[in-house]
Parts: C-alpha cells; sequence; structure tokens
C-alpha cells in the first residue's frame, strides 16, 4: 500500500559488549511495542499517514539509513552505572551517524541515566561531532512549542531502570532531566538527548 509518511525508525549499534544480536546491547529495549504504542498516538493526535507497523530497524551502516528522515536510538546501559552494554560506535557507525543528520536527518537519543551514562553518552557524541557544542534546550526552544506546549520536562524512570537494586522516584533530585541537541551551522535541531 506504498510507504507512509512516518517511519518510527530504530538504530541497531554494536555494543560495548561487541555484540549486535537482539538482547545483546540493549539497542533494542521494548523493541517492537514502543514503537508500536508511539505510532498509536502519531495515528490518535495527527493526520500524519503512520499505522503501528510503520517501523522498521537499520545497522548504522546501513546505506538504507539515507532513505530515512527519522532515527531513534537507545542510549540505554544496564545497570545504571556500568558501561557493558550501549552504544559504543565504531568509526564508520559514528561517520554514517553525522552524514545522515547533515543530510537533514533528525536522531533521537533516549533511555541514559546518572552521571556515569552522562559520560559514556559525551564520549559517543564527540565521535560523531568532535567539534560540535552539545546545548541544553530551555523550554522556551520552538521544539517544546510546535504542537504541544511543552512547559516542563518531566521525570518517568523506566521500569528496567529499576532493576538495579535502587528505587527511583518521580523527579529524584539526584536524577534531574534535561533535553540536548546538537544544532546544523544554521541553527536545525539535528539529534535530541533526553537525559533522565
Amino acid at each position: 500500500d506504498g510507504e507512509p509518511a512516518f517511519v518510527w525508525t530504530r538504530g541497531r549499534y554494536r555494543n560495548h559488549a561487541g555484540g549486535r544480536s537482539w538482547r545483546g546491547g540493549w539497542w533494542d529495549t521494548d523493541y517492537p511495542d514502543a514503537e508500536a504504542n508511539f505510532l498509536r498516538g502519531v495515528q490518535r493526535y495527527t493526520s500524519i499517514d503512520a499505522h503501528t507497523r510503520h517501523h522498521r530497524w537499520v545497522e548504522l551502516t546501513d546505506p538504507a539509513l539515507y532513505e530515512q528522515i527519522f532515527l531513534y536510538i537507545t542510549m540505554k546501559r544496564v545497570p545504571v552505572g556500568t558501561s557493558g552494554s550501549g552504544p559504543d560506535f565504531t568509526q564508520e557507525e559514528a561517520a554514517a551517524l553525522r552524514e545522515f543528520m547533515l543530510r537533514g536527518g533528525f536522531v533521537l537519543l533516549d533511555d541514559f541515566w546518572s552521571e556515569a551514562h552522562w559520560q559514556d553518552f559525551l564520549l559517543e557524541i564527540r565521535k560523531i561531532f568532535p567539534d560540535r557544542e552539545l546545548v541544553e534546550l530551555q523550554r522556551d526552544h520552538e521544539i517544546f512549542h510546535l504542537f504541544y506546549d511543552i512547559e516542563q520536562v518531566v521525570q518517568v524512570p523506566g521500569r528496567m531502570v529499576t532493576w538495579n537494586g535502587r528505587t527511583f522516584n518521580l523527579d529524584d533530585p539526584e536524577y534531574p532531566p534535561s533535553v540536548h541537541a546538537i544544532l546544523d551551522d544554521e541553527g536545525r535541531v539535528m539529534l535530541v538527548a533526553n537525559y533522565n
């Protein structure tokens, strides 16, 4: 029935343990249920041509990446404070992500917690854009007012975060939520990272 207007595309990466298996690096956390759930919302609240089956994953070095406009990547490391899982972008993966964004693609990074994961995240971002600044997006940024007016970034810890034996509470002051971005030369948001 033709290609839909929007396809949720998830990036499959090599992890610190070197694996790409279905359960080998947390790239596939909640896949494909999260995609189907998100796309139900797109159907319900917008006029965008989307269906719950309009999702896929793609290897970061697959030329098919450049046929997409949107890419989701989970930065998850389990348990919190470890670096044995999650992305460890190769030079080829970092170059492909950089090229994807410079060609106009948008990347959403999500699902990483704690200072240890922040430091790992910074290492991975520097592989992609060593010379671009990572900026925190304030609530007056236009991205928070395109569809809904988002006045507050709410911290909602996921179930997996609690599996390390520590209880996380909503709005835990030890893990303040924030949204960060990398912009292109014209100020377009190329990458958004949801932290905590």
